[in-house]
């Protein structure tokens, strides 16, 4: 047998075992073939009989010590969760970064990872400068290119079973395409693989996030309770549900069972199928968005592996921001009819800008809390089914291509407040290779409109009606990828400190207040953009 065939029949006989193992505790058939079309959608797997995965969630561990290029240390707790980003030096304003590493040490039951390279080749030492100094909860890693890209093949070519001259050009290819890769979507469910040797080996979740991010508290609005009964769980945000359910892993925010077997399961992409895949490219690059399309749809349409989508970003032209919690300011267009607003007011900036002492106690209340279940007996839940391909709705637009999307139709929205937009919505797969379905919680809003009235607002949510008067709804995040990109954008000469709280008007400009309301800063206020 000559050397390439055997090269050949050893990754064969990789690939299957991969397979089998993934497949194996669910009893299910194994999926057609990963050089498939990947437009056809893929009838759901069936559900093994009294299928469960037994996993406890752990106890919050303290906040961990600052660590540089090793990983905690095993005698100390592995952290609840680590989020593992990737920095490069580039000439971008990156004036959000301060904050946003004050909000990751603001949640010391996780950790970040950050890994640093120099993907474009400045060599002007910015690697190794610390992006976030005297935030225990932030490590940071710089690596070298050839450490970078040597990581990477080390992982894909033990999965391919490469021979030496194939690891070679493995890290040729994989070190031209990178400058190709613009968010550095090619290999994200990868990386607690390929960076394994910095993380804690007992680390039981990963995930990935955006840099231009503030959290708000992961205590009370991530889903502790029960994360640990699913593979993947990524982020969602208010939605109406007269219109196609655009389901997807989006790059902002997304966390991960750390297990072999879920990591393998993204090598269906067909551009990591084999080495062959890899190199030749057969059925071209991926999109700059690989891990909203083509592993979204590996997850979705391709896999057994459970998951949920839950609501967790702050998603409003007006939000509200502090360390430990972010809201979304809903009806803010009411925002002059509340009593501390200033009857003149001639905008919604200015009437939330007046009503400040109004709102900021409310958030300080909420701030103080306890967390609560993520599902309750009062909600509702309901089979769904994922279309693709030929399925996917004709007015469905998508950023990647569209052999990638995956849709559903709401079936319990129209009962739902909003059509299902104030309340909390959920998409999941409970067992390996069950049904999809799609869940309702009431939301936990915060009335503005009338203070100490919150039951009121759960009320009209509970028979379904629209809620009035402007409230907040908490999120785990809020994103700025817009608000970066206004005219107005500026951030404070220091990162967002305990007690203070931000006030963003995406379309406008952004104040910072004390706890008290004293304005502490304000961007250059703006007429507005088209939107």
């Amino acid at each position: 047998m000559g050397k390439r065939n055997l090269v050949c029949l050893v990754l064969a006989c990789g690939v299957f075992l991969s397979l089998v193992s993934l497949f194996r505790s669910s009893h299910l058939y194994l999926p057609r073939n990963v050089q498939d079309d990947a437009t056809a959608a893929r009838e759901p797997y069936r559900a093994p009989p009294d299928h469960a995965l037994e996993h406890t969630s752990p106890d919050v561990p303290p906040r961990p010590a600052e660590q540089e290029h090793t990983p905690p240390a095993s005698a100390t707790p592995a952290p609840a969760l680590t989020m593992i980003v990737l920095w490069s030096p580039h000439k971008r304003n990156e004036d959000y970064l301060p904050t946003f590493f004050a909000s990751v040490g603001a949640n010391p039951s996780i950790d970040l990872l950050l890994i640093k390279f120099d993907k474009y080749g400045y060599n002007n030492g910015e690697c190794e400068r610390r992006r976030a100094p005297g935030v225990p909860n932030v490590r940071e890693v710089c690596l070298s290119m050839e450490e970078y890209v040597a990581l990477h093949v080390a992982y894909f070519c033990e999965v391919w079973s490469c021979v030496e001259e194939e690891r070679e050009l493995v890290g040729a290819v994989m070190k031209e395409r990178i400058p190709l890769d613009r968010v550095n979507s090619m290999y994200r469910p990868f990386r607690a693989a390929v960076f394994k040797k910095f993380l804690h080996p007992d680390l039981k979740l990963w995930g990935w996030c955006d840099l231009d991010m503030i959290f708000g508290s992961f205590e009370r609005m991530f889903p502790w309770d029960i994360v640990h009964d699913f593979d993947v769980v990524f982020s969602g945000w208010p939605t109406h549900g007269n219109q196609p359910q655009h389901i997807f892993v989006p790059g902002h925010l997304a966390v991960f069972r750390n297990s072999p077997d879920v990591a393998a399961a993204f090598l269906q992409a067909h551009f990591l199928a084999s080495y062959d895949d890899f190199v030749d490219l057969p059925d071209g690059l991926p999109s700059d968005a690989a891990e909203e399309g083509e592993f979204s749809h590996v997850l979705l349409m391709r896999t057994p592996l459970t998951f949920m989508r839950f609501p967790a970003l702050a998603d409003s032209m007006h939000h509200v921001d502090s360390l430990g919690g972010v809201f979304a300011i809903e009806n803010a267009e009411d925002a002059s009819r509340l009593h501390a607003a200033d009857a003149s007011s001639s905008s919604i900036n200015s009437a939330i800008v007046a009503a400040r002492r109004q709102i900021l106690p409310l958030v300080s209340k909420r701030k103080s809390q306890p967390a609560q279940r993520t599902f309750s007996p009062q909600g509702v839940e309901g089979k769904v089914k994922l279309l693709s391909g030929s399925e996917l709705p004709a007015e469905v637009n998508l950023w990647f291509p569209r052999r990638f999307g995956v849709v559903y139709h709401s079936t319990l929205s129209s009962s739902q407040s909003a059509q299902g937009r104030d309340a909390r919505r959920y998409v999941l797969r409970r067992a390996r290779g069950g049904p999809v379905t799609e869940r309702f919680e009431l939301e936990r809003p915060i009335s503005v409109a009338r203070p100490g009235q919150d039951d009121e607002l759960v009320a009209t949510m509970q028979r379904g009606e629209q809620v009035g008067g402007t409230w907040l709804r908490e999120g785990l995040y809020v994103h700025l990828q817009h608000e970066k990109y206004r005219k107005w954008w500026s951030m404070p000469d220091h990162p967002l400190r305990e007690g203070e709280v931000m006030y963003f008007d995406t379309a406008h400009g952004a104040h910072l207040w004390d706890a008290e309301g004293a304005s502490l800063w304000e961007s250059r206020q703006t007429e507005g953009e088209s939107w």
